[in-house]
């Protein structure tokens, strides 16, 4: 099972539904991390045998366009608990998304709900016997990673 092209792909329809992002302009890298990141998004979930986290990881300039495209607001008005909402809620979509391409009527999906991390250049930490898996969504005016953590 592709965890992380369900993420990829749910990331990019959330994009053209929330957002109105043409997902033609968006550019996709695989097995990519993002470098300097500020806020992250998180979510646990258990789909029948596997367990892990679906996450999102963003450089404050491009987390606040997202918000800002996603809430209907400027870029300047965003502050940081609006900031924090944001992320957590697009974690939450994505997340969701991954569990409609996933879920059938034979299988469980169950998620968390999101936590958020904040700090420069932060790293987020799973136990041993963790496949990591990520990629990086940009374009002109923003990039961002999804990554996947399942346990063995």
């Amino acid at each position: 099972m592709n965890y992380l092209k369900a993420a990829t792909d749910g990331t990019v329809e959330m994009l053209s539904m929330m957002m109105g992002i043409d997902a033609d302009s968006v550019t996709i890298t695989m097995d990519k991390s993002l470098d300097n990141p500020f806020i992250s998004g998180i979510i646990s979930f258990f789909h029948n045998e596997h367990k892990g986290i679906i996450g999102i990881r963003f450089r404050k300039d491009g987390a606040c366009i997202l918000v800002s495209q996603m809430l209907g607001m400027e870029k300047d008005e965003v502050d940081e608990e609006t900031l924090q909402d944001g992320i957590g809620e697009i974690a939450n979509i994505v997340s969701g998304q991954v569990k409609n391409l996933l879920q059938s009527p034979q299988s469980s999906f169950v998620i968390s709900l999101p936590s958020i991390i904040i700090g420069i250049n932060h790293q987020i930490s799973s136990f041993k016997k963790t496949v990591s898996s990520s990629s990086v969504l940009s374009s002109s005016d923003w990039e961002f990673e999804v990554f996947i953590q399942l346990s063995e």
